[in-house]
């Protein structure tokens, strides 16, 4: 008897079946995503079953829908057509869902962290998370959810570094995750073996290169080891310092008119000839001489109290004596 009025109903027009309760996946609510939709018209069958109902509960929560309601809204989109429902007076709709570890969320924003930072110079640095990620249940979409993670800023800064990572269901941000880190840069400085006196020359043998933290705040003022030999302790300083530019002065080792021996640099050859300095210069300066054999002005780097360099290959000739 059953059967039979099944398909008297069937042979009339579209007959819609609520189940009690349903799973659902996606974002957005469709009737057919959760109602059995039958009849002989198969366009019409499609196109009830495209009805847009609006939002799909959320993971956590539910949305009950009424089967008049429905009825209504399926007569509005076939009008004249005989509709017919079946099945429960209510149909309780929940959410299918994707577990989304927190791994997953801190290793995404980790990674991109660390290819922005090295992209823009911050070679060595060491990432420590600040404020973890939770892990989060997302409406399962019909591919997996994309992790992608927000832009960062084109100059990046120190601590705390922000990530934020999307989490992209069906082509749409679902959710954005948002994570912390303190970022630590590293750097190759020298540091005092030694204890060293106020106004002690700084020689090779009182320094080596240490991995040590560099902060935004000291990048400026950090030397390399060419810009630290020859000069001068301005205060006392202890074994283990790493030493920066307000730690030490740069006497002047030659003087305007001193005679100095100019070293020409060219690949494996050098060539040493006389030359008068027109300025005075600490070694690491860069200054005026003249080549006593042409009378040619040049700029030269000042190496020792003796000796100033160049290279062919950096020379700046910057006028000749008249």
């Amino acid at each position: 008897m059953i059967t039979l009025l099944c398909s008297l109903l069937l042979s009339a027009g579209v007959t819609v079946t609520l189940p009690p309760q349903a799973s659902v996946s996606g974002t957005e609510l469709s009737l057919g995503a959760f109602a059995t939709i039958e009849g002989d018209d198969a366009e019409l069958v499609a196109r009830i079953s495209a009805l847009k109902l609006g939002y799909a509960p959320a993971p956590g929560f539910s949305r009950v829908l009424e089967a008049n309601a429905l009825l209504n809204q399926v007569r509005a989109l076939a009008p004249g057509m005989a509709v017919h429902l079946a099945g429960a007076k209510t149909c309780r709709v929940l959410p299918m869902t994707e577990h989304i570890a927190a791994e997953d969320i801190t290793k995404a924003a980790r990674a991109s962290l660390e290819q922005h930072l090295a992209g823009r110079g911050f070679g060595d640095c060491t990432l420590e998370l600040v404020s973890s990620a939770v892990a989060i249940e997302v409406p399962k979409g019909n591919s997996a959810c994309v992790l992608e993670v927000a832009p960062q800023p084109e100059r990046p800064g120190y601590s705390p570094a922000l990530v934020a990572v999307r989490l992209i269901v069906d082509g749409q941000t679902y959710r954005t995750a948002h994570t912390s880190w303190k970022v630590q840069s590293w750097r190759q400085q020298p540091v005092l073996l030694r204890d060293v006196r106020a106004g002690e020359v700084i020689a090779a043998d009182m320094i080596e290169l240490r991995r040590v933290p560099i902060d935004a705040g000291l990048t400026a003022s950090a030397l390399d080891s060419t810009q630290v030999l020859g000069t001068a302790a301005a205060r006392p300083l202890q074994a283990g310092k790493m030493l920066l530019s307000s730690d030490l002065v740069r006497p002047l080792v030659v003087k305007q008119g001193d005679l100095v021996i100019l070293v020409v640099e060219s690949g494996a050859i050098r060539v040493r000839t006389s030359a008068t300095a027109e300025q005075a210069g600490a070694v690491g300066d860069r200054i005026r001489v003249i080549v006593q054999e042409s009378g040619r002005e040049i700029s030269a780097l000042v190496v020792s109290r003796e000796t100033v360099r160049i290279s062919l290959g950096d020379r700046q000739p910057t006028g000749e004596r008249q």
